[in-house]
């Protein structure tokens, strides 16, 4: 049963991902080896999620195993072996493959084996930089006698300094989305929040628009004088008659449908009156039901659910702050800090792998939603329906494999399920090591920083962010959120100002262009 259930896991989370990639990338137009690659990535990335709540479950074999728990069991070995291939392949996608990936699918060349020798040439400098960086700590850390010089220690140098940028990301990500997701869903319930946020996206959408089509008359402008063409002549060559096929195939549907038969009621009243009752009868059913479901139950099941996730990012916000408490244990995300622990109840690893996964799913949720409404500038960005480019699959995807080890260390460390409080560590931890070879690193960086999660909540809560950016006349760079009106009207002086340079800069190209 125990390999079963790891196998059913590794094949959901494949079919989720091979959807989410088909769902916002394009695999008709962009590069296999660049859909390859992203879609991997996005794999390692949801598996870390998938499989560390099984192998918190497996500890259920050394520690009591005559508990009568109906634990999912997987060896240690396997384990380690599974956690060895996952995450150096996530460090190979994140930091060599999928940048050059990135560059390959920005390149202008013509030919495949020219596009990599760019995309090569592009990461040189960045690779070339981090290894200059790498030996030169390495140096300090022997000098000051802090590592010693074998494999160990230095793969554990490696996973501590991937680890700690990827904390900062995931402690910036966590203080956005444990605030935004209860809040978002909040706003679903409310169908008043809900009509002020589809004007705010039609605006928005429109000033995109007439970006974009200054911007397109702009290119014409340039190919028409650049090719002394008429603009797309083949569109008035195009015959848009219909075909007799059609016309065929479509009588052919009438004939043998139901419409016939129904007009063939036309003599009788009696039937008419009856079929008229019925489809009036069943409409009036359906209305109703779907008014309740809409105006009564959705709302209410929607404030339930965001009240919910409320109390859970309220719970991991303060166990990020008091996790480092070992004695006694403040965290409310440690199991042990459960005084029914002490009673050793039956199925209290069965109740620990579901609450890991619970905790677990729901920080990998946060983190993913702020990945996906995080927009620089409008450069990356997930567009739904096969409208997302391949810059941005790829974007997201190393940045994922980079974001979820971290995560994945960040919430053991919350829910004290390490070494340092059971007697035997996890196969994740014991692969990931205790990252205590730079003291920095581990008795401060890793510590007290996670506290920051405290001051971007409230930042994120506040809005504050969003707020300055706005007075300022910037566009936002994290989603749409909705700003007072006195706000806007502070900032219309600078959005006039910002919109005549942008004019200025777009006449001075067109010009140059022109010339």
């Amino acid at each position: 049963m125990a390999y079963s259930v790891f196998a059913a896991v590794l094949s959901l989370f494949t079919v989720i991902t091979l959807y989410l990639s088909y769902y916002f990338g394009q695999w008709k137009n962009q590069p296999v080896v660049c859909t390859v690659s992203y879609t991997i990535g996005w794999l390692i990335s949801l598996l870390f999620v998938g499989v560390l709540p099984i192998d918190i479950s497996s500890i259920n074999n050394i520690t009591d195993q005559n508990s009568g728990s109906l634990s999912v069991f997987v060896d240690m070995q396997s384990l380690h072996v599974f956690w060895t291939v996952v995450y150096w392949a996530s460090q190979l996608l994140t930091w060599i493959i999928l940048p050059i990936m990135e560059s390959y699918a920005g390149s202008g060349e013509f030919t495949i084996m020219r596009k990599f020798r760019s995309a090569i040439i592009d990461n040189a400098v960045i690779y070339g930089s981090y290894l200059i960086l790498f030996i030169c700590v390495l140096i300090y850390l022997l000098v000051k006698r802090t590592v010693s010089f074998d494999a160990a220690s230095v793969k554990v140098l490696l996973i501590t300094t991937s680890n700690t940028w990827g904390l900062f990301l995931v402690v910036f990500f966590l203080g956005y989305g444990l605030v935004e997701v209860p809040r978002a869903v909040l706003r679903a319930a409310s169908p008043i929040t809900r009509l002020r946020f589809g004007y705010f996206s039609l605006s928005k959408r429109y000033l995109e628009y007439i970006e974009d089509e200054e911007e397109l008359k702009m290119v014409l402008a340039v190919s028409l004088f650049l090719t002394k063409l008429t603009v797309c002549p083949a569109l008035y060559r195009l015959d848009t008659s219909t075909s007799p096929p059609f016309f065929l195939h479509s009588s052919r549907v009438f004939e043998h449908g139901p419409t016939p038969a129904v007009l063939g009621t036309r003599g009788s009243p009696s039937s008419v009156l009856s079929l008229w009752q019925r489809l009036v009868g069943a409409n009036s059913r359906v209305s109703s039901l779907e008014w309740y479901w809409r105006c009564r139950i959705y709302p209410l099941l929607l404030r339930a659910l965001g009240t919910l996730l409320g109390v859970v990012s309220l719970i991991i916000v303060w166990s990020e702050c008091t996790f480092f408490v070992r004695e006694p244990l403040f965290s409310l995300m440690s199991p042990f800090s459960v005084p029914t622990f002490k009673l050793k109840w039956l199925v209290f690893f069965s109740s620990l792998q579901f609450v890991s996964f619970v905790f677990l799913g729901y920080l990998g949720f946060c983190v993913y939603f702020t990945a996906y409404r995080l927009r620089f500038f409008n450069y990356y960005r997930l567009v739904p329906n096969h409208h997302s480019d391949a810059i941005s699959l790829i974007f997201y995807g190393y940045m994922l494999c980079r974001l979820t080890p971290s995560l994945c260390v960040n919430f053991l460390c919350l829910a004290h399920l390490d070494s340092h409080v059971l007697f035997s560590s996890t196969a994740f931890t014991k692969f990931m090591g205790h990252l205590d070879v730079v003291p920095f690193i581990a008795n401060g960086f890793n510590v007290y920083f996670p506290i920051i999660v405290v001051l971007l909540c409230l930042v994120t809560f506040f809005s504050l962010g969003s707020r300055l950016l706005t007075s300022l006349g910037m566009p936002q760079l994290i989603g749409p959120s909705f700003i007072d009106k006195r706000l806007n009207q502070h900032s219309s002086k600078s959005k006039k100002l910002g919109f005549w340079v942008c004019e200025v800069l777009e006449f001075i190209t067109f010009y140059l262009a022109l010339s």
